[in-house]
This record gives structure tokens, sequence and C-alpha cells, in this order.
């Protein structure tokens, strides 16, 4: 059965009913006029009742999303459904309907520079290969955007450029999907790989060669030296609208790249949540903070930005970053970043955004909205799968989204569905498929309209090639591009 709802139908907001009563006067001896008040009165009778019954209806919670520990209906909960009562989280939340704002300003897609920014080595040249076979099959419309490949040195230009002269020609299905007709056999996506030392900055230069970038790894970290990778490409490229992609992604179902750009310039979001509470997370967010001049105690020191994994960054956000911080410090953007124990650069770019938005009017930060993700799960009937994630370790609510409807909270996937659709989220984190539903992934993943899987994903086409091969009838899927 197809598990697809609108927001309207999970969670109705109720229409308060004005009505206006009218004096008439009446001639009680007039039997016309008796019979006239006899109707009246069985009318304001029925009404009452449509009334009662209305606000019994929209008001009540919707029963497969109640708490666990409802047991009647004579017991009902505050609407929306509340955290446990041991959650950390105890803000209380009024049902308001997500609103979006309409910028009349913004421009087509078509118009946009696009670029997705995907940093490698060796060791994921596996992953990268198989990432690229999904989107030469799926994606239909990779020529549309530019990939950027940033690798260590020379010999893995050499060694990527070979491996992806390989990829194969698709058939008429890819795992479950019908391939869209134009990607049969379909062209190789054109890829820019670019040795990391050519897009280097002077300052870390030294001591470097094209042959080998490895002494950065060794003086800083493998964290620091993505970041590296990560920022000098934002640094170097020319685009409008750039992704930053690890290289454990997989590209899900038929479509466009666009759609998940488009989502983004039609609602721009910067996610946080409160789950600094480990003394990692506020020493990374404190250390943000100080990259910028500024303090986490303006923001909130519970607060954690690497929630959303759509890594989508704007250049002229960007560059007002880079510019802000040296004139904060008086000094090169990338010794301060180094200088501060370099953090992870979206916690940088995120709280960025944040800080502008407090303090300009300038429409690239202005259009942002800062969400708190635990609200917005509440908001969509989750909240009762927020405990079992809460006291998680160095990550957020977002980064493991579809990881919420796990058993014994799958009924809950038509929720997600809603919140995902209603925000535009189109790439995702899922580590694995363990303790999942295989009818509720499936329809989370399709319903949802899910892009990509990122950053550690599975080899979800792998996992449904099994079930077919099992002689499960789930082949041939259609979509708009078959």
């Amino acid at each position: 059965m197809k598990m697809s709802y609108s927001y309207e139908q999970l969670f109705v907001k109720p229409n308060y009913l004005s009505w206006q009563v009218s004096y008439i006067a009446i001639n009680l001896f007039d039997s016309a006029n008796v019979y006239r008040l006899k109707n009246a009165l069985i009318g304001i009778s029925v009404l009452t009742f449509s009334t009662v019954v209305f606000f019994a209806l929209h008001t009540s919670p919707h029963l497969p999303f109640r708490p666990s520990d409802i047991e009647t209906s004579s017991d009902p909960p505050s609407w929306p459904p509340q955290p446990a009562n041991n959650s950390r989280y105890t803000d209380r939340l009024v049902n308001y309907k997500p609103e979006h704002p309409v910028f009349s300003e913004v421009q087509p897609i078509e118009t946009k520079r696009l670029a997705v920014l995907l940093p490698t080595f060796d060791g994921h040249f596996p992953q990268v290969f198989r990432y690229f076979q999904s989107v030469k099959c799926l994606c239909v419309d990779h020529d549309k955007v530019g990939w950027y490949i940033i690798v260590s040195n020379t010999a893995e230009v050499e060694g990527l450029i070979k491996l992806l002269s390989t990829l194969e020609d698709c058939n008429q299905t890819f795992s479950r999907w019908k391939t869209p007709k134009d990607n049969v056999p379909g062209k190789n996506p054109i890829f820019n790989i670019v040795n990391l030392y050519d897009i280097l900055p002077a300052r870390l230069r030294t001591d470097l060669t094209p042959e080998d970038t490895s002494g950065l790894l060794k003086k800083f970290d493998k964290y620091a030296y993505q970041s590296i990778k990560k920022m000098s490409a934002a640094d170097n490229f020319d685009y409008d609208l750039a992704m930053w992609l690890d290289s454990e992604a997989i590209f899900v179902a038929s479509g466009e790249i666009r759609d998940i750009f488009e989502g983004h310039l039609r609602t721009p979001i910067v996610w946080r949540s409160r789950m600094s509470f480990q003394d990692r997370e506020k020493f990374l967010m404190s250390k943000a903070a100080a990259t910028l001049g500024r303090s986490i105690n303006s923001f909130g020191d519970q607060l954690w930005l690497l929630e959303s994994l759509q890594w989508i960054i704007e250049k002229p956000i960007w560059n007002d970053m880079v510019s802000s911080v040296e004139m904060a410090h008086g000094g090169n953007f990338w010794d301060i970043w180094i200088d501060n124990s370099y953090p992870f650069e979206l916690l940088v770019y995120y709280l960025h955004i944040i800080a502008r938005k407090m303090e300009t009017a300038n429409s690239i930060f202005s259009n942002y909205r800062i969400l708190e993700t635990e609200r917005e799960l509440i908001r969509f009937g989750l909240a009762e799968s927020i405990s079992a994630m809460e006291g998680r370790r160095g990550t957020g609510f977002m980064e493991r989204l579809p990881h919420l409807i796990t058993k014994p909270h799958s009924a809950l996937a038509p929720n997600l569905v809603a919140l995902c659709k209603s925000y535009s989220l189109r790439a995702l984190r899922m580590d694995n498929m363990d303790n999942f539903e295989e009818t509720a992934l499936d329809r989370f993943l399709i319903d949802g309209d899910i892009k990509m899987l990122v950053s550690g994903a599975p080899d979800i086409h792998k996992w449904w090639d099994d079930r077919i091969k099992s002689g499960e009838n789930i082949n041939n899927t259609e979509s708009s591009y078959s």
C-alpha cells in the first residue's frame, strides 16, 4: 500500500468558525413564525453538533503516531506529542503549520552556475566509482553541473582518470529502477579531477610538491586535511551554488541533481540543534565562533550545527565569510583557521550565516531561516523517536535522519516523508540498513523524493538487487524520467 501523505493530511490545523446571529423579531402568535422558529432552532442545533464534531476530529492526536506511554483515548497528550518525560529537550511546541517564504526575486535554477566539490583519496576510489556509476545511469542532468574531484597528488589524478574511464554502459534497468531512456547506454559525466597542490593557498604549499601533499596530513589530521580540500575548492572555483560531497555517496533514484540545489534556493535553511552536550562538540563550536572573532555565548553553549548533510554553499556568502574573518583578526583566513584548531568548515560557514543574519538586512543572509531540529521533529509528530537519538555522541539528529524510523518507529515513516518534502531535504546520511522494515525504508526513500545518500552511504542498490534476486517483485520501478 502506498504510504504517501501530504502535511495537511497528517496534521490539520483547525479553522475557527465565525458566524453571525441576526436578531429577528418574531410574532409568537403567528403560526408561520412559530414554524420558522422551530426550523431555526433545529438548524442551530445541527450546526452546534457539527462544530463539536469538527473540533473533536481535528484537535485530537492521530492514532498511528500516539506516544507509547498513552494507554487510553481518555488520556490525550498535548498536540503535537512531546518527547518523553526524561528527555533533555523540555520546550513546549505550539502546533503552527510550517510557513515557507516566497522569494519573488529567486532566479530559475537554469541561470545558476552549479558545482559539486568532492574531496577524496585513493582509499575511497571504489566508492567514487560506485557513486559515478549511479550518477551516469540515474541522474538525467549530470551535464548541467560542474564536477570537481579533489585528490591528493599526481598519482591519484592519473589513477582516478583511468578508473572512471571504465564506467559501464547503463542497461534498461539499474537495480530496482527502470533507467531513464536518455541514459541508455549513457554518457560519462564530465569530470574535473584536480590535484590539491594546484589549488592550495601559497602559505600551505611549503615543503609540498604536486607528487606529495601528505605533509599536511602529518601536520594536522585527516579531518583538517579533508577540510583543506573542501575549502581550497570553495575558494578557487567559480560557481553560484556548490555542494560539498564526501566520496561515500550514492544516487538513489532517477531524477535531477538540480532538484537538490533548487530546493535549497527556494527554502534556504540553517539547521541547528542542542546536541553540544559533550566536551568535543562544545570545543568545536567555540573554535568555530573564535575563528569568526565571536564568542559562542552569543549563540548558546549547546548550539550544534552539523545537522543537515545537504552541504550547499553560496559563493557570495563564502567570500563574505573569508573577508569577515580577515577583517576581524587583521590576518590571513588560513592562518586564523589553523590558529583556532581548524574547526569543521561547515561549522564556521553556518555560524557565519547566523551571525550575519543578526546584524544585516542583506538578502543573502536574511533569506535564511534558522530552524531548531528538535522543534521541527516534534512539529511533524516524530517526538517519540527523539529519545532514541538524543543521547548519541558526535552527531546531530539530521545527520542520521532516516534512523528515526527504524524499528519500533516504522509507523512514523509518513511523518518523516512530510518533513523532508516540506523542507526540500533530498540528500541525507544513512549509515546502514540495519533494523529497518524494508517496506518502510522503501516508501521513505521513494515518497520522500530522496535523491542522494551521502557521507558513508551503504550500497542501497546492492540491497535492492539482493531482494530482487530473492524473488521480491520490486524491479522495473517506474519514475517520471523512465
